[in-house]
């Protein structure tokens, strides 16, 4: 009877062993799914900064091309500020809604800047402008660099910031607010 004791307390040894291992694996497994489930809101956030990033390089770049070729065909006579408004007298490159200048804050640096026309760009630059995001425009500054501006802080949405600061792939070109 003893020998029968002995087996029945190793096997429950081996059992219990055998449970722990089993939990451990599932736990593990399970924090691994939740994890993930983290990272995945975080990839879908990186998507949508670098979708917006991509979209604004496609927009500078275009714009480069414009205004080399503007200036190549006006023999350099105007300045980008002047084609870009038309202040020259002549429209034929003008691509802001109008001559009021507006105040963005990128980074600190008062950056003034034309709000652009997304009609005339896309008619003028043959690019459509993406305005999927609410109370936003993009700008212009005198020297021809793109940037994005919201009406106010509180029209940035949520995604673009980390960690509760502007993403850095964004805070070169966007302003929260646009005076």
């Amino acid at each position: 009877m003893g020998e029968i004791m002995k087996k029945s307390i190793n096997l429950k040894k081996g059992v219990s062993l055998i449970v722990l291992v089993i939990t451990i694996v599932l736990i593990l497994i399970i924090s691994s799914v939740v994890i993930m489930s983290f990272n995945d809101s975080n990839t879908l956030e990186n998507a949508n900064i670098s979708k917006f990033v991509s979209n604004r390089e496609a927009y500078q770049e275009s714009l480069r091309l414009y205004i080399n070729d503007a200036q190549t065909k006006t023999f350099s006579n105007y300045s980008v500020v002047e084609l870009l408004t038309g202040n020259n007298g002549n429209d034929t490159y003008k691509i802001i809604s109008s001559n009021s200048t507006y105040q963005l804050n990128i980074n600190g640096i008062i950056v003034n800047a034309y709000k652009i026309d997304e009609g005339l760009f896309k008619q003028k630059l043959n690019i459509e402008i993406n305005t999927d995001l609410p109370n936003n425009n993009w700008y212009v500054s005198s020297e021809g660099n793109i940037y994005y501006g919201f009406s106010n802080q509180s029209n940035v949405p949520k995604w673009l910031y980390v960690d509760g600061t502007l993403s850095s792939k964004v805070s070169n070109f966007l302003s929260e607010s646009v005076k």
